[in-house]
């Protein structure tokens, strides 16, 4: 997503995916210990873990993680529920602009404020949630929290392949995930994200996206990267109208499915993973955006 100048301590975008007074968020270096936390979504056809540093569906498969009401352990993205089929996206938020001619990124150096000002908020509009029931609740489960990109450590912050120290371009996102259970409501989790900048400088060209690592596999195979390892990664664009007529309706979806739906001697079973799960792009306040999709290659 593309907006072409942005001031300060203004709005810098507000995101929608179909994955208050500011707290200052002090350097790691003066003794800020960032409230890292991971939950899960576990209301519809889609178990799905986030976090509260932009990171949608991504954790280790050695440490999956308890939904907080059920007790339920969920790996990245289970589709459909309860199958063990892992469809891990691992998309974690990217925000790039330009500030005084030099090119800026934050993506993977998000990181949540201390404790317990890092911690999630529950929202719920089901009056049998009573602990979490709230008036301003969206959906049977909201899941809200707020992240920066101010913290400049590198014991804090992705270097990545070059030893560059982060320069943040002082944001702050508020995250807040929705989810259902009915039939028809089921089978996604919507994303709102509005994204500001606490900072003095303008930010010029700004993009706003999402990188995407992907694994596909069933829980029982997640260790073994050799026979079944062959995730591929796509972008829908449009998809043939219903109406017919030669008609296009406009997808823009990125997805991830496996290769060849992991048959055992040439049958599908239970543990072969046939679907897909991807990440659509709903819409912004600003009717100019552009939407792109661009593929990386993994290697030296």
């Amino acid at each position: 997503m593309r907006d072409d100048r942005v001031k300060s301590n203004s709005l810098l975008g507000v995101l929608s995916l179909l994955l208050m007074a500011i707290i200052t968020l002090a350097d790691s270096s003066l003794g800020v210990n960032p409230d890292r936390r991971v939950t899960v979504h576990n209301q519809g056809n889609i178990q799905l873990v986030i976090n509260n540093r932009g990171i949608i569906a991504g954790n280790e498969f050695d440490d999956p993680v308890a939904d907080p009401f059920s007790g339920d352990y969920v790996n990245a993205c289970i589709y459909p529920r309860n199958s063990g089929l892992i469809y891990e996206l691992y998309a974690t938020l990217a925000v790039g602009g330009v500030v005084d001619g030099d090119t800026l990124a934050s993506h993977r150096e998000f990181n949540p404020d201390m404790a317990p000002f890092g911690a999630f908020e529950y929202q719920s509009l089901d009056i049998n949630k009573r602990e979490i029931m709230s008036t301003h609740a969206r959906s049977e489960l909201d899941i809200i929290c707020h992240y920066y990109d101010t913290i400049t450590s590198p014991a804090l912050v992705w270097q990545g392949s070059c030893d560059v120290r982060h320069t943040p371009l002082n944001l702050r996102v508020l995250q807040r995930s929705m989810a259902w259970s009915g039939g028809s409501l089921d089978d996604f989790v919507l994303f709102d994200f509005v994204i500001q900048s606490t900072g003095n400088r303008v930010i010029d060209n700004v993009y706003i996206g999402f990188e995407i690592s992907n694994m596909v596999t069933h829980e029982s195979r997640k260790d073994d990267f050799g026979e079944y390892w062959g995730p591929l990664i796509g972008f829908l664009k449009d998809h043939s109208s219903l109406e017919g007529c030669g008609h296009k309706d406009k997808a823009e979806i990125v997805y991830i499915m496996d290769n060849d739906g992991d048959p055992v001697e040439g049958i599908f079973n239970r543990q072969s993973p046939l679907g897909a799960v991807g990440l659509m792009f709903l819409g912004s306040p600003d009717n100019d955006v552009k939407v792109s999709f661009n593929w990386k290659t993994w290697g030296d």
